[in-house]
């Protein structure tokens, strides 16, 4: 949010106030409108994909996508993300308007969000489908998985672990539990003596500095002692 441009952090705070006056309509006229122009910005998407499974909870006919990207279909959609991944994304939305847990168009929009290089967006995107089945083990694995690529291990787990809880036989998610405490604490000695390293640099600095300032301080002395010596000669 600190990141908008002021004319739509404008919008965000109608939209914030909208959503929790569910008014679902309004809420994705701006979102959307938001999401266009900043497709990063994960907090709206969160909120209009919300709003988006509200509204469709509360009617029976379903809803119609507001947005202004053009209907390609998914299959058509597909096609266009090796193109013109952004393009891809902005018409993805289009589809998951009409139907937010979609799982093939979420799963196409985390491949449209990889290839341009928006991992934040991927992971909401898959987010997206285990939310939609609690009991999808192949979501969570996939959604694990995504997190051990961009060095997140720690989230990694955490989805390894729900698919323990759903089947603690699932020996790839056994093996995932393994690998992703490995890196986690592999990352997290990393830091740590990146933190002891820097400390030790910051001792040695402040040695050398007073090493200096001794010398000169001496330096300085010896100085004084001389001129006292030749003006008594």
């Amino acid at each position: 949010e600190s990141d908008l441009p002021p004319r739509l952090k404008e919008l965000w705070k109608k939209a914030s106030k909208a959503a929790r006056a569910q008014n679902f309509d309004y809420v994705e006229q701006l979102v959307s409108n938001i999401i266009q122009q900043e497709p990063a910005f994960i907090d709206g998407r969160r909120v209009l994909r919300k709003a988006q499974i509200q509204r469709a909870a509360g009617s029976k006919r379903g809803f119609g996508g507001k947005f202004h990207a053009p209907n390609l279909g998914l299959l058509k959609i597909k096609g266009l993300i090796a193109k013109d991944p952004a393009g891809a994304i902005i018409a993805l939305e289009d589809e998951l308007a009409k139907d937010p847990t979609n799982k093939q168009a979420n799963s196409l929009l985390y491949d449209a969000a990889i290839a341009a290089d928006m991992p934040d967006l991927g992971a909401f995107a898959l987010q997206t489908i285990a939310d939609g089945n609690a009991k999808d083990k192949e979501a969570l694995k996939r959604l694990a998985k995504h997190y051990m690529s961009f060095e997140e291990p720690a989230k990694a787990l955490e989805m390894f672990n729900k698919v323990l809880a759903l089947d603690n036989s699932d020996l790839e998610a056994v093996k995932g539990v393994t690998d992703a405490s490995a890196r986690a604490s592999m990352i997290k000695n990393k830091v740590e003596q990146g933190g002891m390293k820097r400390d030790s640099d910051e001792m040695r600095r402040l040695e050398i500095s007073s090493r200096q300032q001794l010398t000169k301080d001496q330096i300085e002395e010896q100085l004084t002692e001389w001129g006292a010596k030749y003006a008594e000669d």
